[in-house]
């Protein structure tokens, strides 16, 4: 489910030439990876201690959660850089792939959510819950953005909301 999402928002971001979506495929997938290294963290974290690892395994979780929030700092920094690049460096952005996008994203990252959220007493967990309460949220800013573009021709509004987005994750991973 989510590397199909994937596949769509990277390639409706190129078709439509949206930062605003290009950012939110860009999260995403540090989402999906989020999720791989999660799964396998919760895998090894249950493993009983041993000799070697006298504490168990709990750690790999608390690594996970680290490695997850770095890479969020990494993508928030690319954003900003991308929509200082779009600012000095205007583009055409088309609203209506950007909307269909965004409904589709607001779906599937509301689903993983809810799903998620019974968990969150878990760092691992909730670092994935974070990513993808996040990424929802980014699709509600396409999904908006593409609205004000068609009533008003605004398109650096994409710029803005690309913007926001990377504060929002930014302040979601230093948290």
């Amino acid at each position: 489910m989510v590397g199909g999402i994937l596949t769509l928002k990277l390639s409706f971001a190129v078709f439509t030439n949206s930062l605003a979506l290009l950012s939110d495929s860009w999260h995403l997938i540090t989402d999906f990876a989020s999720l791989l290294i999660s799964w396998w963290c919760l895998k090894v974290a249950t493993k009983q201690a041993d000799c070697k690892n006298t504490f168990g395994y709990y750690r790999y979780s608390v690594l996970s959660a680290l490695i997850n929030n770095v890479s969020l700092i990494g993508i928030s920094l690319f954003i900003f850089y991308k929509a200082i690049d779009r600012f000095f460096h205007p583009v055409v952005v088309e609203p209506h792939g950007m909307i269909y996008v965004a409904i589709a994203g607001i779906i599937v990252n509301g689903l993983i959510v809810l799903n998620l959220k019974q968990h969150t007493k878990n760092l691992n967990v909730k670092s994935a819950f974070l990513h993808f309460a996040g990424d929802a949220l980014a699709d509600l800013g396409v999904l908006l953005g593409g609205l004000v573009i068609i009533f008003t021709g605004w398109a650096k509004v994409d710029t803005l909301l690309s913007s926001i987005l990377a504060c929002l994750v930014l302040k979601s991973a230093v948290k």
